[in-house]
């Protein structure tokens, strides 16, 4: 079994060759770019928040079945399951991030009210 895609994403900035750090910032600039996309689009909906619950269930599939892919045919494939991989583990942790975040504001403000 190989190593999950987002654990090697992880632990990459202590890994990488000096020359290849470049990577970082676009990255992380990625990811805050997404955390503050879907801030805004979870604070657009109104009332119940299903649809961003689905949207976020329907991703963490999409990277779990790229993950599996990753696993079975990782360097065999022609299709850069890596990359995508990764990207789709960027998107996924910021959804949940920003929907976490959401859930302790909302039960805050509810026993604050109480």
């Amino acid at each position: 079994m190989k190593i999950p895609v987002a654990l090697t994403m992880l632990a990459s900035p202590f890994s990488l060759p000096h020359d290849e750090r470049w990577v970082l910032p676009i990255a992380l600039g990625f990811f805050a770019l997404l955390t503050v996309y879907f801030t805004w689009q979870l604070k657009a909906d109104e009332g119940d928040k299903w649809r961003f619950r689905k949207k976020m269930k329907v991703s963490a599939i999409c990277y779990l079945a790229c993950e599996v892919l990753w696993q079975f045919h990782g360097a065999d494939s022609t299709f850069p399951l890596g990359p995508v991989t990764g990207i789709l583990f960027l998107y996924a942790l910021s959804q949940a991030l920003v929907y976490g975040i959401y859930c302790l504001i909302r039960k805050k403000k509810t026993t604050a009210a109480i």
